[in-house]
């Protein structure tokens, strides 16, 4: 036990803190996955925190210690009448779903809320800065959290977290009241409620993984094809050892294997990779390269597998990426918040098939919400009208 948190590991531990926490209306979230050391992360810690006089009450729930039934505080988590504060909490409410069943209601998000707002810095440690005069250590964010005992200054840096998540939610709704934007952000707390981890957990495709490769796009077609075959061994090999990908193979090195392939194990060892890695994999990255030479070049996509769009859609999509762009500044707001570029797309392409103009029904059907699709409705449609053949313009 630590003065400054309670930490919970047994279903008794776990009663009595469900107990003390349903007299409260609101409560402060934060949880700790072991992504840096898992090939698949899993919940390892949920932080709780609570008003009790002038401070904050703390809480750290042993998830896997639990295993991952959080029972009657489930339940807590789970009532819209209990606003749970928490800063990107897209990630938090993916893991408590699929981890501990747990589907979070009452959301108050307050990265969100910086960003309906324009704030240009919007992470917790800004925040907690700027707002609640707190400064936040960031040593402990690469600790593997599913290890036990926890050190010290982890279980601090966890508990820290969630403490002044309740002065930087007050003073946002502040804001958000006085900018009128309170309905905004009602609507994006709900959104992310309902974010959900993917149901296919399969493995990516060789394809997938290089189109996720930063810097794939750059290579020749043989190049290309090594890549995916580098990349599809490092996804297995990582998958069975249940470890992220990039600790198997970085991918500093695999530009330069990629760059100027390798024939041996001394031509891999100038490339610069580490002894262990050598020792270890060496020869798997060489069978992976011959591989890659073997296989048919893998050419850069053309398009989207529904069929590149032609020329006209392309000019449609820029159009109202610069509308986007102007009412976002507009409103002192990055225009990702305003309206998603792939929604753009769908917009335009919706549009240029039908030949009508959009209402605001179609553009949330496209991904936008309500209060995005008003602010951009009338901008869009009348870009769209000055071009869309019959409206007053040609494609």
């Amino acid at each position: 036990m630590d003065p400054g948190f309670t930490w919970v590991d047994e279903p008794a531990g776990l009663e009595e803190l469900a107990a003390r926490l349903d007299r409260y209306h609101r409560l402060a979230l934060d949880t700790e996955a072991d992504g840096f050391h898992a090939y698949r992360p899993r919940l390892c810690l949920l932080q709780l925190g609570w008003e009790e006089g002038d401070g904050v009450g703390v809480a750290l729930v042993d998830v896997p210690a639990l295993g991952g039934r959080l029972g009657p505080l489930g339940r807590i988590l789970a009532d819209p009448a209990v606003e749970v504060i928490a800063h990107g909490a897209d990630y938090d409410v993916r893991l408590l779903a699929r981890d501990a069943g747990v589907d979070l209601r009452g959301l108050w998000d307050t990265q969100a809320a910086a960003r309906l707002l324009g704030l240009r810095r919007t992470g917790l440690a800004a925040l907690a800065e700027e707002i609640a005069g707190t400064s936040l250590s960031k040593a402990a964010r690469k600790v593997d959290w599913s290890r036990r005992p926890l050190p010290p200054a982890a279980l601090r840096y966890a508990a820290d977290d969630v403490r002044p998540l309740f002065a930087i939610r007050d003073e946002l709704a502040r804001r958000l009241a006085e900018a009128g934007r309170e309905g905004w952000a009602r609507e994006e707390f709900r959104r992310l409620e309902e974010v959900r981890a993917p149901g296919d957990e399969r493995a990516p495709t060789p394809e997938e993984l290089v189109a996720r490769f930063r810097g794939a796009g750059r290579y020749d077609p043989r190049r290309r094809a090594i890549l995916a075959e580098i990349l599809a061994w490092r996804e297995a090999e990582a998958r069975r050892r249940g470890r992220p990908a990039v600790h198997v193979l970085s991918p500093e090195a695999i530009r330069r294997i990629v760059e100027d392939p390798p024939a041996s194990l001394e031509d891999l060892a100038a490339r610069g990779l580490p002894e262990r890695v050598l020792r270890r994999y060496g020869r798997d990255v060489l069978a992976a390269v011959r591989r890659g030479h073997r296989a048919p070049p893998l050419p850069r996509p053309r398009g989207r597998a529904a069929g590149r769009a032609p020329e006209g859609v392309h000019r449609l999509v820029r159009r109202l990426k610069e509308v986007r762009d102007r009412r976002a500044r507009e409103l002192g707001i990055e225009p990702g918040v305003l309206c998603p570029g792939a929604a753009i797309e769908t917009v335009v392409r919706g549009a240029a098939a039908s030949g009508d103009l959009p209402g605001e029904a179609e553009l949330v059907a496209a991904g936008l919400l309500p209060w995005q699709a008003r602010e951009v409705l009338d901008s869009f449609r009348e870009a769209l009208a000055e071009s869309l053949p019959g409206k007053g313009g040609t494609t």
